[in-house]
């Protein structure tokens, strides 16, 4: 009872400092650490939680499968599939140095064994960031960005878990729990990825029933059943419960649009939650012994891993891409160690091998280490990407006529639009990844993103990466055609396959730049704030497959994503009352 109380209060001054929170360094999450830290055995002794605890690994497990879930339910796979080279570099590449390189140092600087070192880097390896919610939750951040730092994070959990249960049964004897096979891994993973595609399905079929339906003020519990069933056919079947509720998330928002946004409100609120509760208890571990015990060169390793280890690999993970400087930076900055390095770390410490008890000290003071650093730099970085009303309350001019401090606003002057106060759509919330290039590429790689992609056009960049124009695919054919066979169709027809398996020779040695039309013009470009109705207009306006969306500012045009008109007009459409 007395953990409940510390949560409530702990929690009502959360709420009350969050507006401030939000606007400045000061962190929410580090607040629950802190007040976890306090009523712990390492202060003033109000509760009293070990390791060992039951409590620990649950309340770290329900945290991460709630964030996990909802993380999924923000990935579109349409904006996936035009984009997943990021995400591929940072999980293909970026998260196997980052692996190697925390094992490195934990050899070298602690001293453990090189199977537990590696363990260790295996460990720290997953990122989270919901300790980074001021970046990957806000639209004026490039789609791209949050698209990566999100579905780095809802795949890497899965994927270093095996790794973690091979490395404690190479690590030396462990304990009956603990002891594992490959083929128990790899089934566990297909487990939780098939249970994760098929039970929202499933569930999706039923709702569709004739007989059956939700009620509208019901309709948000749909998604939150479907994940607590799922979460406990997870653990009574042993399927990866981590790899299930991210896949799940992404099937049912996919499938169920409407569910999906009746469900966010109450998903963000339980997956905070949860995390508010897995921190406090977290944070009651945190006592002086446990920082005692670590060496300085586990504090030197813990630095390095922050600062040196995660920024560097993801770094050149993302060598040869488009995206800009501050953007690769925010993105090698904010790799947080969250509740699947807490979950990892007890298994490392219940496992009983040898250095299991140092492994997990270096871990857990290594995670909190990271919730303070990421969790507080967050608003700073967001800043850098313009994201100015942090917590959707205007702080320079409100609708009154008045600006942040009570002055009047000049006449003419528009005010900012709380998005607080509003529901209607805006093309920052519709903007999404697409794939662009610039117009020096080289032709025929533009032509097979086309082709693989399936894209009615690709978005022209110029040299400084402002958009200056769309390349149809029909101007690419166009370009692939000989100039004698579009004046006399006919002749075409005389053309045999071989050689018109070598049309493609016709873009070989071109740029992008030298297919575009000399009518082209530059895309239409909306404001973040704009209404969808207003990117309708602009779009009808310009005749034009697609609308960038950007925000300018004294440094230039900042581009956020892009609106198809297939996208918009299912977005129009779903509004709709459909006719009796």
């Amino acid at each position: 009872m007395v953990l409940i109380a510390v949560f409530g209060v702990a929690l009502l001054i959360a709420v009350l400092v969050s507006g401030l929170a939000a606007r400045s360094i000061l962190s929410t999450s580090l607040l629950f650490l802190v007040a976890g830290a306090l009523v712990g055995d390492g202060a003033f002794g109000l509760i009293h939680i070990t390791a060992d605890s039951p409590i620990v690994a649950v309340t770290a497990d329900l945290a991460l499968f709630a964030v996990l879930f909802t993380d999924g339910m923000h990935v579109s796979f349409p904006a996936l599939r035009g984009a997943w080279r990021n995400p591929a570099r940072a999980l293909a590449l970026g998260m196997p140095l980052a692996f190697v390189g925390m094992a490195l140092i934990t050899h070298f600087l602690v001293g453990l064994d090189w199977t537990t070192s590696f363990l260790v880097g295996a460990v720290l390896a997953p990122t989270d960031p919901v300790f980074a919610s001021a970046i990957v939750g806000r639209k004026e951040v490039p789609a791209r960005l949050r698209q990566l730092l999100n579905v780095e994070s809802g795949i890497n959990d899965g994927l270093a878990l095996p790794v973690v249960l091979v490395l404690i049964a190479a690590a030396g004897p462990a304990s009956g729990e603990a002891e594992t096979s490959l083929s128990k891994i790899a089934l566990e993973l297909l487990g939780g990825l098939a249970l994760g595609i098929v039970l929202p399905l499933v569930v999706n079929a039923l709702v569709r029933l004739p007989v059956l339906g939700a009620e509208p003020k019901l309709q948000p519990l749909l998604p939150l059943a479907t994940g607590v069933i799922l979460y406990a056919g997870c653990h009574l079947t042993h399927a990866n419960p981590y790899l299930a509720a991210f896949s799940a998330g992404a099937v049912l928002a996919s499938v169920s649009p409407e569910s999906g946004r009746a469900f966010e409100p109450l998903g963000e609120a339980v997956a905070e939650l949860s995390k508010f509760v897995a921190l406090l208890v977290f944070g009651a571990l945190l006592t002086p012994r446990l920082f005692g015990d670590l060496t300085v060169g586990g504090y030197v390793t813990v630095v390095l891993a922050i600062v040196l280890v995660r920024p560097a690999s993801l770094l050149i993970s993302l060598i040869g891409t488009r995206f800009a400087r501050r953007e690769k930076l925010a993105a090698a900055w904010f790799g947080p160690k969250g509740f699947a390095s807490v979950v990892y770390g007890l298994l490392v410490l219940q496992s009983g091998i040898p250095q299991g008890e140092e492994a997990y000290t270096l871990i857990a003071v290594c995670i909190a280490f990271s919730i303070a650093a990421h969790s507080s730099t967050d608003v700073p970085v967001a800043r850098l990407f313009e994201v100015e009303d942090l917590v959707g309350i205007p702080d320079d001019a409100d609708e009154d006529g008045h600006d942040g401090a009570g002055r009047s606003r000049p006449p003419g002057q528009p005010g900012r639009r709380p998005e607080w106060r509003s529901t209607t759509m805006r093309a920052r919330d519709l903007a999404m990844a697409y794939e662009s290039v610039r117009v020096d590429d080289d032709a025929l790689e533009a032509a097979r993103l086309m082709a693989e992609h399936q894209l009615p056009g690709l978005l022209v960049l110029d040299r400084d990466g402002e958009p200056k124009a769309i390349l149809p695919a029909s101007q690419v054919i166009k370009a692939l055609v000989p100039a004698y066979v579009i004046e006399d169709p006919a002749l075409a027809a005389v053309i045999d396959e071989k050689h018109a398996d070598r049309l493609c020779e016709a873009l070989r040695g071109r740029r992008v730049g030298d297919l575009l039309s000399d009518k082209a013009t530059r895309p239409p470009i909306a404001d973040p704030d704009d209404t969808a109705l207003e990117v309708a207009a602009l779009m009808a306006q310009a005749r034009s497959p697609l609308v960038a969306v950007a925000r300018r500012d004294k440094a230039g045009l900042h581009l956020l994503g892009v609106i198809t008109a297939s996208q918009l007009l299912q977005r129009l459409l779903g509004h709709a009352e459909p006719h009796e």
